[in-house]
């Protein structure tokens, strides 16, 4: 019985302006931080690097980008955790859609997720030139409703109405312990200091970094979990 073939990923590169005339080892590095230098030079070694445009592989560490320069590199695709790869349409028209995302999904790649993410079932179900353009966000571990707008167009609006605080956001949650009567929380959030997980968000000061939050939270019943 022969193996199955091995299963790749891609993942593009764009030289921006701070970084040009960097040797292509050293942009790479500063690119993707989890990978150090002598496991950049073996990705190099084995023409795992190459022009987006032209296709040709770059097999020289010390060679120099530029600003503008599109890269892309070819790396075998490692198993990922198993999520629900779909998402439920909830409303659509011509500057609008409205999808539901189930817990699990994360929205972007990250280290531990290439192509179990909403972006890419997006591009399996609607297209690679699709043309919507999400507004925020949500945590993989948390469903609910997620809003599009069309690129260069109705999506401008909706970050914007997102980042002004415009959007008024309602979620349910399950907690432990018992809450007795409505509590309002105003609480400046930022990335959580001392967390052992890299990305989480906690109480943070404002006057280190942290951003205005202020949450309404109202109980609706109470009970224990079997």
């Amino acid at each position: 019985m022969s193996e199955p073939p091995e299963e790749f990923i891609e993942i593009p590169l764009v030289v921006d302006p701070a970084r040009d005339g960097f040797r292509l080892d050293r942009f790479l590095s500063s690119r993707i931080a989890r990978l150090s230098r002598t496991r950049v030079q073996t990705i190099v070694d084995n023409g795992q690097v190459r022009r987006a445009d032209t296709g040709e592989v770059l097999l020289r560490a010390s060679q120099r980008v530029r600003a503008g320069e599109a890269l892309v590199i070819r790396r075998p695709a490692p198993r990922e955790p198993e999520v629900v790869l779909d998402y439920r349409e909830i409303y659509r028209d011509e500057a609008l859609l409205v999808i539901d995302k189930p817990a699990g999904l994360p929205v972007h790649p990250s280290a531990s997720y290439h192509r179990h993410t909403l972006t890419q079932v997006l591009r399996d179900r609607l297209g690679p030139g699709h043309g919507w353009d999400m507004a925020h966000r949500l945590d993989r571990e948390t469903s609910g409703v997620m809003v599009f707008g069309r690129r260069a167009g109705s999506a401008t609006a909706l970050k914007k109405a997102f980042l002004g605080r415009e959007v008024r956001k309602r979620y349910l949650a399950l907690v432990h312990g018992c809450l007795e009567e409505h509590v309002r929380i105003d609480m400046s959030l930022g990335f959580a200091i001392g967390s052992k997980i890299r990305i989480k968000m906690g109480p943070v000061p404002v006057a280190d970094g942290g951003l205005p939050a202020v949450t309404t939270v109202r109980p609706l019943r109470h009970g224990e979990l079997q």
